[in-house]
């Protein structure tokens, strides 16, 4: 499994805190080619393998973040 199909899979988890609490995984934007390049000229070997490429055009981190109802549903 790539290093994106992994993040996908994460994507449709319920995760839930030890008091029960829902929370959800909320993903930052992907970077562009040109930010990847530039990530991969202050590496040592100036290379990022494609599968880190592809994981970091599609998004560059993610947050777990607690699910709160919003005020209508209370």
């Amino acid at each position: 499994m790539t290093p994106l199909e992994q993040l996908r899979k994460m994507l449709d988890e319920q995760y839930y805190t030890q008091q029960k609490e829902e929370y959800s995984v909320e993903l930052f934007p992907g970077l562009s080619e040109e930010e990847i390049d530039d990530i991969g000229k202050d590496l040592r070997t100036n290379y990022i393998p494609d599968e880190i490429r592809e994981l970091l055009a599609f998004s560059s981190g993610f947050l777990f973040t607690a699910w709160t109802p919003s005020p209508l549903m209370r």
